[in-house]
């Protein structure tokens, strides 16, 4: 969920964008234990064919479709920077090559073994870190590729969730562009392809527009020029109403259909949407580090990002079920569950951010 480099190393704004999706994403997940009303919009697979929601439920879960976005696609930049900080050091590129296979199998494999212990679900249910993971792992060969290739084949694996179920087996087609039930014990809600496609245009964006030499105004500078403008695709794709949309139509004018965008799988209005409101934030928190801001909340999440996500979740479900509150709380619940939840992580993050900027063993350079 992002490199394992030492904090003196990193871009301030890609951890405190990191940080504000984690916050955002706590929210969620609060919401998928604790309350009652919850709905999925944006979740073709999950939705259940509704297409209308209860104006606040709808509202509480769309704030936080930012959150697969924010992770994959900087996930796929802060491999660019640090690539590059390996190669200057002397690593050979085959050891490179390498360690992002073994960390890609690794996230993939705490998504199958942990984020499932202790559910009370059957089968296999994996979420955002199979993306990242496969994207990782995929990364030791894409890289190789020229540049121009590379955004090529990105935007084309983007693109897969229009393709729909008819040129393949559905299960196939589930695990590789639509997400779903894969085999009736496998269900992703990220399917694999178009989300590596996002965390190779975060790579493409690193490599390509950003260039060799990166500072904050440079970040700021070119997310505002290229990421933020996406905007209007996301206005011109949901108006025109047709392709991009992930075979999920905007059934009406309503403000509501408009902002109901494919996120399982996501479309490309989704990504437009929700790329130009990370560029948004890289550039609103760009200008605020070159002032001197830093949000020591958000950069202590941001640079623990994955031990924070393979914590957070054990602990909310552990929580929900020793206080009996599953699935039983409104949203001002919910919303004190994930402030509550905020105050518990935020200790433990400090410790291990502490503990691993002295530390330089497997545990974080995976972790």
């Amino acid at each position: 969920m992002g490199d394992a480099t030492k904090p003196a190393e990193r871009l301030l704004p890609i951890d405190q964008v990191r940080g504000l999706a984690l916050v955002l994403m706590v929210v969620d997940h609060a919401s998928a234990f604790l309350n009652q009303g919850r709905v999925m919009p944006g979740s073709r697979n999950l939705a259940h064919g509704m297409t209308s929601f209860p104006v606040a439920q709808f509202f509480l879960r769309w704030a936080t479709h930012f959150c697969p976005v924010a992770f994959v696609f900087l996930a796929g930049l802060s491999l660019v920077l640090a690539t590059r900080r390996r190669t200057q050091r002397g690593e050979p590129a085959g050891a490179i090559d390498r360690f992002l296979v073994t960390r890609g199998l690794f996230i993939l494999l705490l998504d199958v073994a942990w984020m499932n212990a202790g559910g009370p679900r059957s089968g296999l249910h994996l979420d955002v870190l199979t993306a990242i993971g496969c994207g990782i792992a995929a990364m030791a060969f894409l890289r190789h590729l020229a540049p121009a290739w590379l955004a090529a084949l990105a935007a084309g694996l983007v693109l897969t969730p229009e393709l729909g179920d008819e040129l393949l087996p559905t299960g196939l087609a589930n695990l590789l562009w639509d997400g779903g039930a894969a085999t009736q014990s496998i269900f992703l809600n990220y399917a694999v392809l178009p989300w590596v496609g996002v965390l190779a245009l975060g790579w493409c964006w690193g490599e390509i527009v950003l260039g060799p030499s990166i500072d904050v105004e440079r970040l700021g500078d070119r997310a505002r020029a290229t990421l933020v403008p996406l905007f209007l695709g996301y206005l011109a794709l949901r108006g025109l109403n047709a392709f991009g949309n992930a075979r999920a139509p905007r059934l009406d004018a309503s403000l509501q259909q408009w902002l109901d965008v494919s996120k399982n799988p996501p479309s490309l209005a989704f990504l437009c949407l929700e790329t130009s409101f990370l560029g948004a934030c890289l550039a609103g928190f760009s200008r605020l580090s070159a002032r001197g801001d830093r949000f020591p909340v958000l950069l202590t999440f941001g640079r623990t990002a994955l031990f924070f996500y393979v914590i957070h979740f054990q602990v909310l479900r552990a929580a929900a079920a020793l206080t009996g509150t599953g699935k039983s709380l409104g949203i001002p619940g919910t919303l004190l569950g994930a402030c509550l939840l905020l105050l518990v992580m935020y200790p433990l993050c400090r410790w291990y951010e502490r503990w691993a900027a002295g530390h330089d063993n497997l545990v974080t350079r995976y972790l």
